[in-house]
């Protein structure tokens, strides 16, 4: 069994088609589904407004693709998304 970091609910698998497998909350939980490491690193982003990403490169059958050139990237604005009631 796999358990939330931030809350500690038991996850379940999520198998999809149309989605990547992924754990998800049951739909009565509660959660927020962030750590307090993922909601640091939301709160850091909007005071600095500034994220530095590494290269990230997709290799796939043969294919490369660059997905992100490395650097620094300076936002005039961040916005935290807020949850919805739905």
């Amino acid at each position: 069994p796999f358990h939330c970091l931030d809350c500690g609910e038991q996850l379940s698998l999520r198998l999809s088609r149309a989605k990547r497998a992924h754990f998800a909350h049951r739909p009565d939980s509660l959660c927020t589904g962030e750590t307090a490491l993922h909601r640091y690193a939301k709160e850091l982003l909007a005071r600095e407004g500034i994220l530095t990403v590494p290269e990230l490169i997709l290799r796939e059958e043969g294919l490369t693709q660059i997905v992100c050139r490395e650097g620094r990237h300076k936002f005039d604005t961040v916005e935290i998304e807020e949850r919805l009631e739905t």
